[in-house]
């Protein structure tokens, strides 16, 4: 009896915060990538009672797929930010280094302390290749963001 009187009502509150949190989810893809979502849904009709309404929690389809969605976002954000971090880091990392190596003469790589392996008419091409990483690196985010904006759409929204 234990686990009817809290397992039941602790399982309904997370499955009603697990919508709460897609709304929210909702109303944050939609500012920061600017796909239209719906305005507030409704949870569930008013007229039902509370019965009722606990029922259409656990048997609506758009519950689900909200929990489905937050599952699968975890693994894609760790991903999203490892790989936006690393390539922006060497991206920066190669603009800055040729102007640490004239400015400072410090060696950008250095193997068996024997000094800097680069010759200087590298340093322009280095430097061109992190322009060309960041911005690539920029535009990666952009696609991403647009197909993450999709994925949400359609995890999120009621059909």
């Amino acid at each position: 009896m234990l686990i009817l009187i809290i397992g039941i009502p602790i399982t309904a509150l997370f499955l009603l915060s697990v919508r709460g949190i897609a709304l929210i989810e909702g109303r944050i893809v939609e500012a920061m990538l600017g796909v239209r979502m719906p305005r507030k849904s409704l949870f569930v009709s008013r007229e039902l009672g509370w019965l009722e309404k606990l029922k259409s929690l656990f048997t609506e389809s758009l519950t689900w797929k909200a929990l489905a969605y937050m599952f699968i976002h975890l693994p894609l954000g760790i991903i999203y930010f490892t790989v936006s971090l690393s390539l922006f880091s060497v991206s920066v990392a190669s603009i800055v280094s040729p102007f640490i190596r004239l400015v400072l003469g410090l060696p950008i790589w250095e193997i068996d302390h024997g000094g800097d392996d680069v010759s200087a008419w590298w340093l322009p091409m280095i430097f061109i290749a992190g322009c060309v990483l960041l911005a690539l690196t920029l535009h990666l985010a952009k696609f991403v963001g647009r197909i993450r904006g999709q994925y949400a759409k359609a995890m999120l929204v009621r059909k």
